[in-house]
């Protein structure tokens, strides 16, 4: 008589999926896997969401601990920024491409200040490097928008590709609106000028 294998659950984080021990993950999340959806955790061996660079667990632990380490993909934090934040009810998370075609993400609580800086040689990074404004968001708080500059900055490290689909959809809505707006200027008589409004999708970092 031929004896049954023990089986395991499934390595998305939080499934419980009984699966054979040697599948990594149920039919379901093996399918999103395929698709590009899902991908493994790079702190541990679970499978997370691919549009987050870790799993929830691996997130929460990060958080929590009390150093003053502060890696190349973990948000900025500025204790100066607290006081004045209190006021705003709109952050902003943006990236800008640079003479040579590299891009340089960031977060503000004042875009237009913001984008006057970087023309200006105000920030080292992008100094002499002709910024130009080629994708923003709004988000709620400024703890968003640092989440999204971290994001960003590990996409344009590691999948530049997809940050110029991003700008480019981007730049097409953009383009879109603009000439909707022109061609609504002059509604037909007795036509109501309503022109296209339209907000970029948020991405992965948003809960």
């Amino acid at each position: 008589m031929t004896q049954r294998q023990a089986t395991n659950t499934c390595r998305f984080q939080d499934c419980e999926q009984r699966i054979q021990p040697w599948f990594e993950l149920c039919a379901s999340h093996n399918d999103a896997k395929t698709k590009g959806v899902i991908n493994e955790c790079p702190n541990c061996d679970q499978f997370k969401a691919a549009n987050y660079p870790l799993c929830r667990n691996c997130n929460a632990a990060d958080r929590n601990q009390n150093t003053n380490r502060r890696g190349k993909y973990e948000p900025e934090r500025n204790p100066k920024w607290d006081a004045a934040d209190e006021e705003g009810d709109v952050f902003f998370v943006y990236i800008l491409k640079l003479d040579g075609g590299k891009f340089y993400a960031g977060h503000t609580r004042e875009l237009r200040e913001r984008m006057s800086e970087h023309r200006d040689g105000k920030t080292q990074s992008t100094a002499g490097k002709n910024p130009r404004l080629v994708w923003f968001q709004d988000v709620d708080t400024r703890e968003e928008a640092a989440q999204g500059e971290a994001y960003l900055k590990e996409l344009i490290d590691k999948n530049e590709r997809e940050v110029r689909r991003m700008v480019t959809e981007f730049l097409d809505l953009v383009r879109e609106v603009d000439t909707t707006a022109d061609r609504d200027t002059t509604p037909p008589s007795g036509g109501n000028n309503q022109k296209t409004q339209f907000r970029p999708r948020r991405f992965g970092y948003r809960r």
